[in-house]
């Protein structure tokens, strides 16, 4: 049985199973993302951390000293398309032809970039693939904990192949969530990102399908039980962000719409010319629902200041993705921790948001942390539970 199936965010289905636990597995269409498959890599490690955040100084020094404290990559599978991990009962097959060289050595360089608590949390795993299937996931096996997460290999393109940049990663990601409708003429847009490249992608991939592993290893224990929030960061998450908690499920469809966010005003100067009486929405409607009803509405310049406005600094999201339900809250903002922390961090990635004939939003989530108090909260969680790191 496995549980805490995770995705690399983007687009599909995630089907009911009673051998899944939360988590997500995301079928991805290449019209909107491009598929995230995974690379099958065994990991050869020096030891395994035998839960969240587990500290074991040998690797920490390891981390500290070389270019990683396990092998990684050394061996990456391709996984057939016909491998559904929602319906798996163990091992993900390893028997398969290798990864391209380039692929593999692109996922050494972004273990090599990730800070060294990431790197440790990667050599726990106990496999990691590349899928030529339409998912990237990961998964914690309910009966033996082993643990595995697959990234797609639409994350490359050209020959010899090259990972895509952060900012068109990420805009796959915005389109498969939102479906922007086509006749757009200015749909909102991320610029390239500080840095924006395509080892930047493949570790904000690595490191949100190991947030669903993660997801389960602090909140499932024992394996198959009910999520235990009070394990981690209890008064922050999710009671800051979180009026609502879904009831839990095992799995849910991609871009599901979960929990009731909590109606948090705008930042001073966020909104100073949307009121309601001219027939904006209050702050208690910035929601992915109203965005949503504002696409298939046709409402463009209604759905773009929805947008603007989910991204205020009072709000506590770390992406788009994140205020969709608590789960891919704790993940995005895992990631985002993740990615601030790397070798060079990440310090930008504007979204830029056209609001009407004259102005333009522009939303910089990894430039304005400091700005944006419940944000940090979580973050600060996460930097405590990994032993202080900085960036």
């Amino acid at each position: 049985m496995i549980e805490g199936l995770g995705f690399t965010r983007r687009i599909g289905l995630r089907r009911e199973t009673p051998r899944v636990e939360e988590g997500c597995l995301l079928p991805r269409n290449a019209l909107f993302l491009g598929a995230i498959i995974l690379a099958a890599a065994n990991l050869v490690c020096m030891a395994a951390e035998p839960g969240f955040g587990t500290q074991v100084d040998a690797l920490a020094a390891a981390a500290a000293s070389g270019p990683g404290p396990c092998a990684f990559a050394e061996s990456v599978p391709v996984l057939p398309a016909s491998f559904d991990p929602a319906t798996a009962t163990g091992t993900p097959p390893a028997t398969g032809p290798q990864a391209p060289p380039k692929i593999k050595s692109d996922l050494r360089a972004a273990f090599d970039i990730g800070p060294p608590f990431f790197r440790r949390q990667l050599c726990g795993l106990d496999g990691i693939f590349v899928t030529s299937g339409p998912a990237s996931w990961g998964y914690r096996n309910i009966d033996t904990r082993q643990r595995f997460i697959a990234l797609s290999l639409e994350l490359w393109s050209g020959d010899p192949p090259s990972a895509i940049p952060l900012n068109v990663y990420e805009n796959r990601v915005m389109a498969g969530l939102l479906r922007w409708p086509a006749g757009d003429p200015a749909p909102p847009e991320y610029l390239p990102a500080t840095p924006s490249d395509g080892l930047m992608t493949v570790l904000a991939v690595l490191a949100h399908e190991f947030g669903h592993v993660l997801w389960a290893d602090t909140f499932i224990e024992p394996p198959g039980s009910e999520p235990q929030y009070d394990r981690f960061c209890p008064g922050v998450f999710p009671a800051k962000a979180w009026i609502d908690v879904p009831a839990h499920k095992r799995w849910r469809h991609f871009g599901e719409v979960a929990g009731m966010p909590g109606a948090i005003p705008d930042s001073p100067g966020d909104d100073p010319n949307d009121p309601p009486a001219a027939g904006d929405p209050s702050y208690q409607d910035i929601r992915i629902e109203r965005l949503l009803a504002a696409l298939r509405g046709s409402r463009l310049r209604h759905a773009h200041k929805i947008l603007a406005r989910l991204h205020a600094r009072n709000r506590p999201w770390p992406s788009l993705f994140g205020a969709f339900s608590p789960n891919e809250d704790f993940v995005e903002t895992f990631t985002l921790f993740t990615l601030t922390h790397a070798t060079p961090p990440l310090t930008s990635l504007p979204l830029q948001i056209p609001i009407g004939r004259r102005r333009i939003s522009i939303r910089n989530i990894p430039a304005t942390i400091a700005e944006r108090p419940l944000l940090s909260a979580l973050l600060q969680c996460f930097d405590n539970r990994f032993g202080g790191a900085s960036p």
